[in-house]
């Protein structure tokens, strides 16, 4: 893909995550952009959100299947 296809398949694709998860939440795409995983807890520090804010806009974009995400048990804190 092209630079100009990329960035307007961006565009969409935070227009979308703005009418599923509310206005404000389309900052995510520029977080969990691209193949990497992230950290549930990064991205609540990064868009200065609790982590169940940031948990609830996951659940809503993960029940349109915009995203998925895993669980893992931390041996520490649990889940």
């Amino acid at each position: 893909m092209q630079k100009e296809q990329i960035a307007v398949l961006k565009k969409l694709i935070r227009e979308l995550v703005s009418k599923v998860a509310g206005k404000g939440n389309e900052k995510i795409v520029d977080i969990i952009w691209g193949n990497k995983p992230v950290n549930e807890f990064k991205i609540a520090d990064k868009l200065k959100l609790t982590i169940n804010q940031t948990r609830n806009i996951l659940y809503k974009l993960s029940a349109q299947n915009i995203v998925s995400f895993v669980s893992k048990k931390d041996e520490k804190k649990g889940w």
